[in-house]
């Protein structure tokens, strides 16, 4: 898809309005500040998804991206799910965007993430959560240690370029039916697997430089993304 506009920068004035937003959490203010959101956050983040998703084309062609603002595409929904939290603000002083290796859908497989904030721009890269059938089969590779050089080739690679940061860490124990003491027993613990890249300060989200500087920073987890797109494509195959 064609670029909406080109990418040049979210406004500060965005930026300033996600920081107002986290003081005031009032729909009449929010209301009242409409047309800024729209005009100064949302259609330049838009752009920015557009921008990036082209650009990260050239390195993961089979990554896909949607502008939409509805939800329905790569950006999140300003408005936070308050039905199971304490926390009943009714906004989020973030956006995030998705960019998701296409055959296996936007909140399932691996991809990309970015979230854009007054602290500064976050940047993700693999899968957060595993749905149950992934999960069954993670934990088989593990035990089996069917890909496991290769995903330690993988994660080496991340440390040799500067990413250190590994998540998907979610459990406190060895899941029931596996070795407590099972050599790889901290990967039996993950319901998830993605790098976690160093954060961009606030100050490159106005520049137009931001779409190169992520998209840098994505490649240098170019192994780890290939080793989940192949561990999704084998699973889905029925390999193993």
């Amino acid at each position: 898809m064609g670029l909406i506009r080109p990418f040049d920068g979210i406004p500060k004035q965005g930026i300033r309005f996600l920081a107002d937003l986290a003081q005031q959490q009032n729909r009449d203010w929010f209301e009242a500040r409409r047309e800024t959101y729209q005009t100064q956050l949302l259609e330049p983040l838009q752009r920015f998804v557009d921008a990036l998703g082209l650009r990260l084309q050239q390195t993961y062609p089979q990554l896909d991206f949607d502008p939409a603002a509805n939800g329905s595409g790569s950006l999140t929904r300003i408005y936070r799910d308050t039905r199971f939290s304490k926390d009943k603000s009714p906004y989020k002083s973030w956006m995030g965007m998705r960019f998701w290796h296409g055959p296996f859908g936007k909140k399932v497989g691996p991809g990309f993430f970015v979230s854009v904030s007054p602290e500064g721009v976050g940047l993700y890269a693999g899968v957060w959560h595993f749905d149950k059938p992934i999960l069954e089969a993670w934990r088989e590779w593990v035990d089996r240690g069917y890909g496991m050089e290769e995903l330690a080739r993988a994660t080496a690679d991340l440390i040799a370029r500067g990413v250190t940061g590994v998540g998907g860490l979610k459990y406190k124990r060895v899941p029931r039916g596996f070795d407590k003491d099972h050599p790889r027993a901290e990967l039996l613990k993950h319901d998830g697997l993605y790098a976690i890249l160093d954060p961009l300060p606030a100050r490159t989200a106005t520049s137009a430089q931001l779409v190169e500087t992520c998209a840098e920073r994505f490649e240098a987890v170019a192994r780890l993304h290939a080793w989940l797109v192949e561990f999704y494509e084998q699973v889905r195959a029925g390999s193993r």
